[in-house]
């Protein structure tokens, strides 16, 4: 391996080791706020600087080691007791935070990026003379929101760059320098793996070279992994190449081992079926990843709108599929943005309902049965019943008329472009933006529930799959085609009879099941481009046909097939382009028989259907 390779691979390793470390310092700065006394919290903080300047710099990112430098002084003040630990303390600290996360993504797509961390430099240096007190400085701190990291190739400039400094380290001695090293614990080391001993006798010229390559992408997201799941992962794959080997065997001879074939077939569906869910956890993270993210969303939102917030979280230690986590994200947001803004009242308004004068806002996770569930709830002052339902017939939402219940009209905030404020807020408006939320998680395979009491509070319930890689589900036939339904999306399958149907018109049609009257759609009709309406079920009143109880929100549907075929796992493929437009199509996989089946999203197929009928 070249120099300039180990570096590039050295590097890497820094970045992903750093950007884990940056999260879990977040949460370190929460706890510091709420028990500024902590000396085990702040000294966690401490030592984080400390390696990230020793260690940034030890791989050649001189800027970035700098910046974590300042960062470190002012935190030696800090544990000195020299400069006081108050809300604009917190929130300076946590914007560098920040800032080092922005410097690591540059750094990850760009080895020799340009970072520019000079105004929060300056008040870092205004912090440490003991001058950052007061709201106009965190005013000046939120306009810090969006810094900009500026990522331009420079290989020759970085390079140069670094080797004048490098030149320059041993003659300069950085201020507070000699303090540090008397604060850092013995037990204070270099991120794994980017101590001297890593660098092996490439030397001062190894982090030179950095800059050769500096145009090069360093790393590629990862995730860190349980060493007992890769044990597991590897076990049943030695026991699945022992089973090949007995196929091998047998093979030459199927009629002689005909029940060798037999018990080794079985043998192997079995370590198959294992495989597929080790697999399946090594995707599977913990929540608490992005719990403490929105500990840190409603912290800042509850400061901007001087609301005294207590943040409650539970179910922490579940997993989820990475997948589903990333894309959970921005709708976690957004409704916890509006839980704290629009949910809960003013402090003056709470206590003069008797309430306590802090708002509660909850972040709960749980499993139930082969779902996950994630739970936002406050204590505010709940939905406007009769302002959602008036601001919903005026813009023609709804009939002048029409007699809904409190549960449909909550609903209408998920409506594209509902929402009951004329002008939206910098941080929400609780219906700006609910219809993102519902599509993203109706995308995820999830549904979304919403409840609400007036002067009580509100509760949304996310309802979501364990994962979209394999799953279980029916293969049934429409038509002269083999498809996919996830069970997931079955309440139940039943066979329905000609006259037990009642059409309202040639495209529509109802069956009555379990006292209720369902829409029954013709899913053949909706999967066939061009073909021409027509009557659902046939003229015979005895002709029966299989449908599948499906529910989209509240509403149940009943969708018409030919055939039930069988159950089995599923592995979720993505389509190519050009068969990404198929109506009510999610994707695709390979049956048994090596043929390919399309996996249909059912409230894709009711969405289509409302359209058209």
């Amino acid at each position: 391996m070249s120099d300039d390779e180990l570096m590039l691979e050295i590097q890497a390793g820094f970045l992903i080791e750093a950007k884990e470390m940056l999260d879990q310092t977040e949460d370190s700065f929460l706890a510091l706020e709420k028990d500024p006394e902590n000396r085990a919290v702040l000294e966690t903080i401490f030592r984080c600087a400390h390696n990230l300047k020793g260690s940034g710099k030890a791989v050649g990112f001189e800027s970035l080691s700098h910046f974590a430098h300042q960062i470190e002084n002012l935190l030696v003040k800090l544990k000195l007791g020299e400069v006081a630990i108050n809300p604009a303390i917190i929130d300076l600290l946590l914007k560098c935070n920040d800032q080092l996360k922005q410097n690591i993504e540059a750094l990850t797509q760009d080895s020799g990026a340009s970072l520019d961390n000079s105004e929060l430099i300056t008040l870092l240096e205004q912090a440490k003379d003991g001058n950052l007190v007061g709201e106009s400085h965190s005013e000046d701190l939120a306009q810090l929101t969006s810094q900009n990291v500026e990522i331009k190739a420079h290989a020759n400039e970085q390079r140069a760059h670094a080797m004048a400094q490098k030149a320059q380290a041993a003659n300069q001695a950085p201020e507070n320098d000699e303090t540090v090293n008397k604060l850092v614990d013995s037990s204070v080391e270099p991120v794994a793996g980017l101590g001297a001993g890593a660098m092996g006798g490439t030397g001062a010229g190894a982090v030179g070279s950095a800059g050769a390559s500096s145009t090069k992408k360093v790393t590629e997201e990862a995730i860190r992994i349980a060493l007992p799941k890769i044990e597991n992962l590897l076990n049943y794959l030695g026991e699945q190449v022992i089973l090949q080997s007995t196929l091998e065997y047998a093979k030459h001879d199927i009629v002689k081992n005909q029940d060798l074939v037999i018990k080794t077939i079985g043998q192997l569906s079995k370590i198959t079926y294992d495989l597929q869910h080790t697999a399946i956890a090594l995707r599977m993270v913990s929540v608490k990843t992005i719990f403490s993210k929105m500990e840190r969303v409603v912290r800042d939102t509850a400061r901007e709108l001087k609301k005294p917030i207590r943040f409650i979280t539970s179910g922490e230690t579940h997993e989820l599929d990475k997948t589903i986590l990333d894309a959970i994200m921005d709708p976690l947001v957004h409704m916890l943005r509006n839980a704290v803004d629009h949910g809960i009242e003013p402090e003056a308004e709470r206590v003069a309902n008797g309430k306590s004068a802090e708002g509660t806002v909850w972040l709960l996770a749980f499993q139930r049965g082969g779902s996950f569930f994630i739970e936002i709830r406050d204590d505010g002052r709940g939905l406007n019943r009769d302002r959602i339902l008036e601001k919903a017939k005026k813009l023609g939402l709804v009939k002048p008329s029409a007699e809904l219940t409190d549960k449909q009209i909550y609903d209408l905030i998920f409506l594209s472009g509902f929402s009951t404020h004329d002008v939206a807020t910098s941080i929400s408006g609780r219906g700006v933006g609910m219809d993102v939320v519902k599509t993203s998680i109706t995308k995820l395979k999830g549904s979304t529930e919403l409840t609400s009491e007036k002067g009580k509070g509100t509760t949304f319930l996310i309802k979501l799959p364990l994962t979209l890689a394999i799953f279980n589900g029916m293969i049934v036939r429409i038509g002269d085609e083999k498809y996919v339904v996830p069970n997931s999306e079955i309440e139940e399958a039943i066979k329905v009879k000609a006259a037990d149907v009642r059409r309202l018109n040639d495209n529509e049609a109802l069956i009555t099941h379990s006292e209720q009257a369902i829409p029954l759609v013709d899913t053949l009709r909706l999967l066939s481009k061009g073909r021409k309406k027509k009557a659902v079920i046939g003229e015979k009143p005895d002709e029966s046909h299989t449908v599948l109880i499906t529910r989209t929100g509240d509403e149940r549907y009943a969708l018409v097939v030919d055939e039930l075929i069988t159950q089995q796992r599923i592995v979720h493929k993505n389509l190519g382009t050009e068969a990404r437009s198929l109506p009510g199509v999610a994707g695709g996989t390979i049956l048994g028989d090596g043929s390919v089946a399309l996996i249909l999203e059912t409230a894709a197929l009711v969405g289509i259907y409302k359209k058209a009928a």
